[in-house]
């Protein structure tokens, strides 16, 4: 999934608030953007066809029920996405990324624990 600026700029919002946000707390929260209401829509409306975003509930603000928005992936699987989406991996290029990754001197045993941890549940998996 590739997102723009702007709708990376509203992802990162939502994952630093960490709970569900209107439009207009999108627009307020977002103090680098002057966004009109219209842009704002537009974008959102983006981030949901990607299904970066969803639906999370309804508010209701003076007469009216507005939508909150969740995202539906963290930072984290967001940037893995991109670096292989950008870098158009194959499973050689992923090995020896993962490889480099992995022996780091500065990566803790803890990390290394739950490294070996998810490589072994994905084992089991398959």
């Amino acid at each position: 999934m590739r997102l723009t600026k702007n709708e990376l700029s509203i992802m990162e919002i939502l994952w630093e608030v960490q709970r569900p946000l209107l439009s207009n707390e999108i627009v307020d929260l977002c103090k680098e953007k002057k966004w009109k209401a219209s842009s704002i829509h537009i974008l959102i409306n983006s981030l949901l066809d990607k299904q970066a975003i969803a639906v999370a509930g309804f508010e209701k603000v003076g007469k009216h029920y507005c939508r909150t928005f969740k995202p539906l992936l963290t930072k984290e699987e967001y940037m893995v996405s991109s670096v292989i989406d950008e870098a158009k991996l194959n499973d050689s290029v992923i090995r020896e990324m993962m490889l480099a990754l992995i022996q780091d001197k500065s990566i803790s045993d803890e990390t290394l624990n739950i490294l070996d941890s998810i490589i072994k549940d994905k084992k089991q998996k398959k």
